[in-house]
């Protein structure tokens, strides 16, 4: 399925079909003309139009004064102001062209917008739908996407409301989409919805490579929650290829989209350290030397993820507290690797790695008391027991026990037993385990 665009135009019908069929017309298309307004069906025309609006991901307004007066189509502006609002937060989706209209004869009320200014010249209409079409194909292609991603985590079940529909309606463009399936694997995991994230794509069909490979981790990492216990048991080796052979597949999209290249190598790198751990559990499959190969190569992965952390933290620099999230994973990653591997000093380093940017992330980036500060809030608490499971400081030891007591007496109070998050319950384990070894 293209990606549609809906065209607005207001007093040359006939450039809008060009630009229409020009769309239509190049190789590999990925988008899908839709000009405003057309044959009314059992409604009024207008209702029709804002309901063509409402399942394209992308605009092209052709904007031209009318013949008579120097003033633009009172319908055309209806439709531009709705688009605006639309596509008020991604400028790239919305494409306006000025036909023989200097952009300094504007009105008052439209300085500072988005446009490209197009003259006709005596030309014919083709040629001029096939600048315009040239023109918003390479927009569409360099423009990066720029996205709150704390803000997105915070808002994620609006966010997944909107993916159930978005075959019908879509709300963004298919570059923007991927984005939000991608960072959506870990939004998921805190509010409980991984099968909701997983139905939601399923009658997606992606156009671009971007999409397409993006869904495909997805899917690889939802299958993966599902056959490992929610990521804390082990896998088998058919189990193990598979999913190795998945996430090895070759991504690269440095000249679209950087930042969607690093995330999603990433997010491959983090689940092939992962799947290492997983079948390094499985004692009935490896032996004693083969869990140490596999534990090693875990965290080698373990490692270039977070060199990729570092890549994205360079050229991302406003992403750097959100990335502190995924710092936080890593650290904890190469916590358990060391712990399994008898390595202690470097097992107590990367405990302490982990609890220290986890308190100051939910510290610094949400309200107190709110859904995702709680779920963060048992992050840092379950990094402190897995530290207190291999620390000697003895003052440590202290701080700790009192930090975890109270933290748990406290969540035992607040939440009923069975609605626990999976970390609230690990953490639950952690402590209890310290307690008995010390009994």
């Amino acid at each position: 399925m293209l990606e549609k665009v809906f065209i607005a135009w207001g007093g040359n019908k006939s450039l809008a079909e060009s630009v229409r069929e020009k769309l239509a017309s190049v190789s590999d298309p990925q988008f899908e003309g839709i000009v405003g307004g057309g044959a009314p069906a059992d409604m009024f025309v207008t209702q029709q139009i804002f309901e063509q609006m409402e399942k394209c991901a992308h605009a092209i307004v052709l904007m031209e004064f009318t013949s008579e007066s120097r003033e633009f189509r009172g319908n055309l502006m209806l439709e531009l102001g709705y688009l605006i609002k639309k596509y008020e937060n991604f400028s790239y989706q919305i494409n306006i062209f000025l036909i023989d209209v200097p952009k300094e004869n504007l009105p008052s009320d439209m300085h500072g917008i988005w446009a490209e200014e197009i003259f006709k010249e005596k030309r014919q209409i083709v040629e001029i739908a096939e600048e315009i079409v040239r023109k918003f194909l390479n927009k569409n292609n360099t423009s990066p996407i720029e996205i709150d991603k704390i803000e997105k985590l915070i808002s994620w079940p609006e966010t997944l409301s909107k993916l159930k529909k978005y075959k019908d309606t879509p709300f963004c463009s298919e570059k923007e989409l991927a984005h939000y399936l991608l960072h959506g694997i870990e939004s998921c995991y805190y509010y409980m919805n991984e099968n909701e994230l997983g139905d939601s794509i399923g009658d997606i069909k992606p156009v671009t490579k971007e999409l397409r490979d993006v869904i495909r981790v997805v899917r690889l990492n939802t299958s993966l929650f599902e056959e490992s216990a929610g990521l804390s048991g082990s896998i088998n080796f058919e189990t193990f290829n598979r999913y190795k052979s998945g996430f090895e597949e070759d991504i690269n999209f440095t000249i679209t989209d950087l930042n969607l290249h690093l995330w999603l190598h990433f997010f491959c790198l983090n689940r092939l350290s992962l799947i290492h751990m997983l079948i390094a559990r499985n004692m009935d499959s490896v032996g004693e030397e083969e869990i140490r190969e596999y534990l090693n190569t875990a965290e080698i992965y373990a490692t270039r993820a977070s060199d990729v952390l570092n890549d994205i933290s360079k050229n991302f620099p406003n992403e750097e507290t959100y990335i502190m999230m995924y710092k936080g994973y890593v650290y904890r990653d190469l916590f358990k690797i060391h712990s399994a591997l008898g390595n202690t000093e470097s097992k107590i380093s990367f405990a302490r790695k982990a609890k220290d940017i986890r308190l100051k992330y939910f510290n610094n980036n949400f309200t107190p008391n709110s859904y995702l500060y709680i779920r963060f809030e048992e992050e840092y608490y379950l990094s402190c027991a897995e530290l207190l499971l291999c620390t000697e400081d003895r003052t440590e030891k202290r701080d700790i026990e009192k930090l975890l007591s109270d933290f748990l007496y406290r969540s035992d109070r607040e939440y009923e037993k069975d609605r626990r998050h999976i970390v609230s319950k690990q953490i639950h384990d952690s402590f209890g385990a310290y307690k008995n070894r010390n009994l």
